[in-house]
């Protein structure tokens, strides 16, 4: 299969936000991805690491776009009210301007429990200001 078809396929399959896994003790919050129009977020996952919260993802720069990879992914975690509880940054590895390395892994931690109703949200690292909705 052409690389630039499998890379369309793929497209048509993300999820936007996933639905993390639940612990047997713990529930953990609902993971929403704030895409943008140069880059798209896939499957990300939240689990639960002691009492923080890690985030993985994988981050891809959508077909025919050439530019500078971002350096990193925000990461809010919100309260039920939208207030902004914790903010987080994870490393992300330069993607390639080649049409086949377009897309990377990325990875974060949480160090404030999740209460019920909170939120994770992620998106590229911004200089001002929580994610926007996705």
């Amino acid at each position: 299969m052409p690389l630039a078809l499998a890379a369309t396929l793929l497209a048509q399959l993300a999820i936007s936000g996933a639905a993390p896994a639940a612990s047997a003790d713990q529930q953990l919050p609902p993971v929403e991805a704030s895409s943008s129009s140069n880059y798209i977020f896939y499957q990300p996952t939240l689990k639960a690491k002691g009492d923080s919260l890690h985030v993985t993802g994988t981050i891809c720069r959508r077909a025919n776009r050439s530019l500078l990879s971002p350096p990193r992914v925000q990461i809010d975690h919100l309260s039920g009210a939208g207030e902004v509880v914790e903010t987080s940054y994870g490393f992300l590895p330069l993607l390639s301007s080649r049409e086949d390395q377009r897309c990377g892994r990325f990875g974060g931690s949480l160090k404030s429990p999740p209460q019920p109703g909170d939120r994770i949200r992620i998106c590229l690292a911004r200089s001002k200001g929580s994610c926007p909705a996705p």
